[in-house]
């Protein structure tokens, strides 16, 4: 009878022939230190493993004629538990010594759960690089593993592959090939996922091949080739890969719609990992309706918060972008308060973590922008990204817009952050004129002025106009936007005196893409009600149909071309 403990790991209890001419027992085994008993092996402690096993351990020997020992362990019940995976044998596990190494003859695993299993069979060598030489057939839940390669990032889908498994237990060489079918990637910050990934890999002692690798990405396909090749005795890879995007339509920043190819590489370096290659984009549009000024829109458009990973990791700080971006004609902003067209030409440099742009978006003639309540068309429009250390627009836009009987003609320059606003009219009209007849609608012009303390008393009353403009500007956006109408207009009315007589209330609605109807009031008197409807029925050309407070009607053709 024979009993007690091995090593601490596993519990003996049983017995058998023992005399001078040889031996044969039967000892029963029991244990579940699972890192002692794969350190028995040879192999280096397995993170996060824990598990069972129980079954018998037969030794025979015959000293009379010098035969080697012969000893053969096999478990009936075995399992092991990796984070929160947890795998049992589906036939007894049966391992044995010999003066070579370490045999093991039949292990054969699997997960029921999701249908993983695992076989292996082969020699660990004895000796201080625990030589391999052993067959692997599998077929894999990716959850599986993502255990060994968490940095592939893998949420589903199942890994087949049949390889022998040679050089030693520190640096495994594979030779054969796996195939990844329905898998599925989570790229962080952007509200697509690379779904039903499949591809094979072909494996060579010396290096990994990517034969072929597909995605379904946006709405497009994504294809993917290239090497992993190791470049560290711990099984560090480098690698080298060439991707191809087709009609992908992606959604980001948030608010555009991007479509269009790539070509891409995406390889590795000694301080991390470089994205390069070349986007062409067919549209970029702009589609969403915003309810903040024209200023606050672009900041909104350029702010970085949009454009950066919220939580970056080692793998985005760590990857170097170098991307030309290139969509001739593509730019398209077209919601609430711009009508827009133009040309991308950019650079993405900097880091996945942290993007910069380099380059120049031009808009082109013709578009329109809303500023201040009133809409303008574009003469010229240029946005320049030129610092290398923030994704800063520089700004410079020059658009016109009939007010009255004037043309204003504004210009915008500067970043988002200090951005000067200039305006002026045909025919010329003073600064705080120019801006009375667009915050009131009136220019207060009261004629030649006679003396230097009539033209003080004229400024202070144009000063105090656009003062209560300003603030009737910001009731007028609220009031739109509680109301629903697509303009609000409060225009405060002064007497001679400077003094706050009452204000004229202007509301319009877009009743349909050409038609905009306009209804405005003075409250102080009858008279001043107003109807108006715009029909844009070609390019260039609207009737105004206008029905005054006295019960009267006109029409009006009005008829723009830009020089």
């Amino acid at each position: 009878m024979l009993s007690g403990d091995l090593l601490g790991l596993v519990t003996l209890d049983g017995g058998g022939r023992l005399t001078r001419e040889g031996l044969d027992l039967s000892i029963p085994v029991k244990g579940n230190d699972m890192q002692g008993l794969v350190s028995l092996s040879g192999a280096e402690a397995i993170p996060e493993c824990s598990g069972g096993f129980e079954g018998v351990l037969t030794l025979a020997a015959d000293f009379g004629t010098g035969r080697p020992w012969r000893s053969e362990l096999t478990l009936d019940q075995f399992s092991i538990e990796l984070a929160d995976q947890t795998l049992k044998n589906l036939e007894p596990v049966v391992m044995h010594l010999s003066g070579d190494g370490f045999h093991l003859d039949s292990f054969f695993i699997g997960d029921p759960a999701t249908e993983s299993e695992l076989y292996l069979s082969g020699l660990v060598a004895f000796g201080e690089a625990h030589s391999l030489d052993m067959r692997m057939q599998a077929s894999l839940a990716t959850d599986w593993l993502t255990l060994l390669l968490p940095e592939l990032g893998l949420r589903s889908g199942r890994f087949d592959v049949l390889a022998t498994v040679e050089g030693t237990l520190e640096t495994p060489r594979l030779d054969g090939q796996g195939t990844l079918t329905n898998g599925q990637v989570i790229l962080p910050g952007i509200p697509h996922a690379l779904d039903n990934i499949r591809g094979q890999l072909l494996f060579y002692p010396e290096q990994v091949v990517v034969d072929s690798l597909q995605s379904d990405f946006a709405g497009g396909q994504v294809r993917a080739s290239g090497l992993l090749i190791p470049v560290s005795e711990n099984g560090g890879f480098g690698y080298q890969l060439q991707m191809f995007a087709e009609n992908i339509n992606l959604r980001f920043p948030e608010g555009w719609l991007s479509r269009g190819d790539a070509e891409l590489s995406l390889a590795s370096t000694d301080e991390g990992h470089i994205l390069r290659g070349n986007v062409r984009l067919d549209r970029a549009y702009y589609l969403q309706d915003v309810k903040v000024s024209m200023t606050q829109m672009l900041r909104g458009i350029f702010a970085r918060q949009r454009v950066e990973i919220d939580r970056a990791g080692e793998l985005e700080t760590a990857t170097q972008l170098n991307i030309v971006i290139d969509g001739p004609g593509a730019l398209r902003v077209r919601n609430n308060l711009a009508d827009l067209r133009g040309d991308i030409d950019l650079v993405v440099r900097g880091t996945v973590a942290n993007p910069v742009l380099f380059g120049r978006v031009e808009v082109e003639r013709g578009g329109t922008i809303s500023y201040s309540g009133t809409k303008y068309t574009v003469d010229q429009g240029l946005v320049t990204f030129a610092n290398p250390f923030a994704i800063e627009p520089v700004i410079d836009l020059a658009a016109s817009a009939r007010v009255r009987e004037y043309r204003v003609t504004m210009s915008l320059f500067g970043t988002l952050d200090n951005l000067n606003a200039n305006f002026s009219s045909d025919p010329p009209l003073a600064d705080l004129e120019v801006l009375s007849l667009l915050t009131t609608g009136e220019t207060n012009w009261r004629g030649t002025r006679s003396s230097q303390s009539e033209g003080e008393t004229e400024a202070a009353m144009r000063a105090t106009g656009l003062l209560y403009g300003q603030a009737a500007s910001l009731i007028s956006e609220r009031t739109s936007n509680l109301f629903g109408f697509d303009r609000v207009r409060l225009e405060p009315l002064t007497t001679s005196s400077g003094d706050l007589s009452s204000a004229r209330v202007t509301v319009g609605k877009q009743v349909s893409r050409d038609v905009f109807l306009t209804y405005s009031y003075d409250p102080s008197t009858t008279e001043e009600q107003v109807i108006q409807v715009e029909w844009v029925f070609m390019e260039g050309t609207t009737l105004v149909l206008t029905q005054d407070g006295d019960g009267s009607y006109s029409a009006d053709i009005r008829w723009e071309k830009t020089f």
